[in-house]
């Protein structure tokens, strides 16, 4: 396909592939702008012969002219969408018997790569995220329409100034979804609401968002996307949901306000009158100051730098922690000494068999582990990523401070 024409446009490669259609970068002729082109190829009822896209059989042939036209409707709202955090569709075109939707193209990195890379954020990164998403959300619910597919990978954070943009709407879809009566593939597990596993849209709404978004928050903290919604809903009936509420875990998220907790377990309920109705009423309790979640301090940075700066020895990465200007997370109180910890990173920060390594630099006040249900003091001992450290009488975990050391 690469170098193939499409209209006015040239295929450069191919950005993403997926059951309901194939994403490419495009220049559009004759000056060379770029651009990111969505093509109408449901795998579900759509075979490509040569250039042209065809039903499966003739069995399919009315789901795939339906669908052909649920496409080519959101195209037309999406267009109408003018939003910084919302991508804009320029314009929409068919040819090869199928259709094709013309979006902006945005120089940047999903969501899900950055997650991969980095495990968790710090509050105050996801809210650099959140806060923009919510804005360009609202706008979206304005205009009386869903995105029905937010997650990860449908969140690009721009290179240019590391703001987030929606991507990659989901309507058309789900309505094909609806029609087939195979909503399996058109869900994404973990961030999908009950409700957009049924083969109707009785019950989904605002709330159906927000759910999603709350998803991609509880990865953000936890490290792990929720278990799959309809796991939840048939566990839960036997009293036992395998999504704990965060709140009632706030040890373990020590640099997260109880606030941000709860309106993370608020959006993930699993019945959706239970949710928050609209961005605004969950956007309340995410901006309710901020305060302790009862077993931490709030840990201040200043003048981090990024891991990538940090000194390197062999395939690890050590943060020094104090509060002199060459810690590389500078907590400021009287109660740590000037280069009082070392936290060695593993290289393969995915990797849940090589932990983190906690090294006490003669610090005078000490370094903690909470284990056992005290705090024990330590010289040099393997950590896991959330289990909660104390350095002199700051709190947090050495997710939190690789997250913080990456701001």
């Amino acid at each position: 396909m690469r170098g193939s024409l499409l209209n006015d446009y040239r295929v450069l490669e191919v950005l993403g592939t997926g059951g309901f259609g194939i994403t490419y970068l495009v220049e559009e002729l004759p000056h060379g702008r770029r651009a990111a082109i969505k093509e109408y190829l449901p795998s579900e009822f759509a075979v490509r012969s040569g250039n042209r896209v065809l039903p499966r059989s003739s069995a399919v042939g009315e789901d795939f002219e339906w669908g052909l036209t649920r496409f080519v409707d959101e195209a037309k709202t999406l267009a109408h969408f003018e939003h910084a955090h919302v991508v804009r569709v320029e314009d929409w075109f068919e040819a090869n018997n199928t259709a094709y939707i013309v979006m902006e193209y945005e120089d940047g990195k999903p969501l899900s790569v950055l997650l991969e890379r980095h495990g968790v954020l710090t509050e105050g990164q996801l809210k650099r995220l959140l806060f923009p998403l919510l804005d360009g959300l609202r706008e979206v619910h304005r205009q009386h329409f869903l995105h029905r597919d937010i997650k990860p990978a449908n969140i690009y954070v721009r290179r240019s100034d590391s703001s987030p943009v929606l991507l990659d709407f989901g309507a058309a879809r789900q309505a094909i979804g609806q029609r087939s009566g195979q909503m399996t593939g058109f869900v994404t597990p973990g961030y999908s609401p009950p409700e957009q596993y049924q083969t109707s849209s009785e019950g989904q709404g605002r709330w159906s968002d927000i759910y999603a978004l709350a998803a991609v928050c509880y990865r953000a903290i936890t490290g792990e996307a929720p278990a799959v919604a309809m796991h939840r809903v048939r566990q839960s009936k036997r009293g036992a949901d395998p999504v704990a509420r965060l709140v009632d875990e706030a040890w373990r998220y020590p640099a997260y306000s109880t606030a941000m907790l709860r309106a993370v377990d608020w959006g993930l309920r699993l019945t959706e009158t239970e949710r928050p109705q609209s961005v605004d009423e969950w956007l309340r309790m995410i901006e309710q100051p901020a305060e302790s979640n009862g077993r931490t301090k709030e840990v201040h940075s200043q003048a981090l730098e990024r891991p990538s700066r940090a000194r390197t020895v062999g395939p690890h990465r050590r943060l020094l922690i104090g509060r002199g200007r060459d810690a590389h997370v500078t907590l400021e109180d009287a109660s740590v000494s000037r280069r009082h910890a070392e936290l060695v990173v593993p290289q393969a920060l995915m990797d849940r068999t090589s932990g983190y390594v906690v090294k006490d630099c003669g610090s005078s006040n000490g370094t903690f582990v909470w284990r056992g249900g005290r705090w024990e003091r330590v010289r040099e001992e393997v950590v896991e990523a959330r289990e909660p450290l104390r350095f002199g009488n700051y709190e947090t975990s050495a997710a939190t401070l690789v997250a913080m050391a990456m701001e």
